[in-house]
């Protein structure tokens, strides 16, 4: 009879998409072997499940799906009342599971699913008086419903409205630049970089570095593909080592955001040979292919990198190439090289040394230097002073901060420097701005001092002296030494 063929084709009908929901299933059971794998075909063909949530929460499609299949069965129940219980349960779980998880790739994508959750819910606590009790005003009912469409309709113009007068406002990216650098080779230069940034008065934009602006490693691809107007690459031997600073690349690379190389003195662009054998391994390939960096896009992406032109940075930069370069990066420039200038003479009370021919040694003696004006603005102490290699010490001079990293007591420049420092200042700090480095004890100094060559050749008593000067800098924070 009638009835029956439609109870079959009905069967019929459930079991697509019952099917479709099994496919899924069995597509995110072999995701995280085809990641592991690197099973690029399978993450490209079904990247459109996986690539819209973070890596943690890949198999949410299934929660959506299974969430909308339940929501299309329960008209079959016979009682309307029970129709809205189960239909309020289904999205209260739903609603639940977005709030824990914050599946969503993007932000602002959960807060807008958290609204329409539970714009969905008053609508539909609403709409139950008008199956559950019949007392009511319909029309009261129906006003409700009407208000509650408004507020919605209102809403998403609302929040579109504000948010592209939000971008028009801030030159459609959030950021300025998005330094990308690895930490060991330019971690100092990069804060010092972003500090010279974010003073210049053409930038009213925030300047990206992740030990300040990052929050989740799950939202950095998007901040750079969204949220940035110039990805600055500071170019040092390692950067293509890290995988994150080569995602970061290949993203740019991939939404066609401007980029900007500053080749470092130990910056090598990659060879053709050496693109062709470049390979990610392990769990560092897991993650870049979660996040859907795929190995075509890599190499891709470090041919365009090699070849692309950059800005030669030398090795000791000083506060006035500082701003050369910054003037560099504001006009855009892709281009070109920071001529050596020297900075002026000038009286202070305060100078820094550093490890001469460090950079990372160089960028944190101009960090704390614009640490320490900030404290010293309103003093008459002068401005600090960054002393360069063979610069003489002023005659002002009454405090120096030595910044020690590693290896530097074993240079003799730094230690004929310290010496000349110690004997015309009047109070001498050490900082400590490598993790690496470690307080030697007072043997180790004396053997460390007599076993440099050129404190030899300065005369008689230089190395005693040294020793000295070592030992009584690392009095001034009250680490035994004898």
């Amino acid at each position: 009879d009638e009835h029956s063929a439609m109870v079959a084709f009905a069967v019929l009908a459930m079991s697509l998409p019952i099917a479709s929901l099994t496919a899924v299933m069995e597509l995110v059971r072999r995701y995280p072997s085809a990641v592991r794998r690197s099973n690029t075909e399978f993450l490209r063909s079904f990247g459109f499940l996986f690539n819209r949530f973070r890596p943690d929460v890949y198999w949410y499609a299934l929660a959506i799906m299974t969430r909308n299949l339940f929501i299309g069965m329960i008209p079959v129940v016979p009682r309307a009342s029970a129709q809205v219980y189960l239909l309020q349960v289904v999205l209260i779980v739903s609603f639940a599971m977005v709030i824990h998880f914050k599946p969503w790739r993007v932000p602002s994508m959960n807060w807008l699913d958290v609204l329409f959750g539970a714009v969905m819910l008053v609508f539909l606590n609403i709409a139950s008086f008008m199956a559950l009790v019949v007392a009511y005003d319909i029309r009261v009912i129906g006003w409700l419903c009407m208000a509650m469409a408004a507020i919605v309709v209102l809403i998403i113009p609302a929040i579109l409205f504000m948010s592209a007068l939000k971008r028009v406002g801030m030159a459609s990216r959030y950021y300025h630049s998005f330094l990308c650098h690895h930490k060991a080779d330019t971690g100092a230069f990069a804060r010092w970089l972003k500090l010279e940034l974010l003073s210049h008065a053409d930038i009213s934009r925030d300047v990206f570095l992740d030990s300040d602006n990052l929050d989740s490693l799950d939202q950095l691809l998007n901040f750079v593909a969204v949220d940035v107007d110039t990805l600055v690459v500071l170019g040092s031997k390692k950067i293509f080592v890290r995988p994150w600073c080569v995602a970061e690349i290949a993203t740019a690379h991939r939404n066609r955001v401007h980029m900007c190389v500053l080749a470092m003195a130990d910056y090598k662009p990659l060879t053709s040979d050496a693109i062709d054998d470049f390979g990610i391994q392990g769990a560092d390939s897991d993650t870049l292919l979660e996040n859907g960096i795929s190995r075509e896009l890599i190499e891709d992406t470090l041919r365009a990198i090699s070849a692309k032109p950059s800005i030669q940075v030398p090795p000791q930069l000083n506060t006035e190439m500082m701003c050369e370069l910054i003037g560099m990066l504001v006009r855009r420039e892709e281009e070109g090289a920071v001529e050596p200038v020297c900075v002026p003479e000038g009286d202070t009370t305060i100078v820094i040394m550093h490890s001469f021919g460090d950079p990372e040694a160089n960028a944190s003696a101009h960090v704390l230097r614009l640490l320490l004006l900030r404290h010293l603005c309103d003093r008459a102490e002068g401005i600090p002073r960054v002393l360069q290699e063979g610069e003489k010490i002023p005659k002002t001079a009454e405090k120096a901060a030595v910044v020690l990293t590693s290896g530097c007591l074993d240079r003799s420049a730094f230690v004929l420097q310290m010496v000349a420092l110690r004997e015309a200042v009047s109070l001498v700090v050490p900082v400590i701005a490598d993790m690496g480095f470690r307080v030697p004890a007072r043997e180790a100094v004396i053997q460390n001092m007599e076993r440099l060559p050129e404190l030899a050749s300065e005369g008689h008593g230089t190395s005693k002296r040294a020793t000295r000067a070592v030992l009584e800098m690392f009095k001034e924070i009250a680490v035994t030494v004898d």
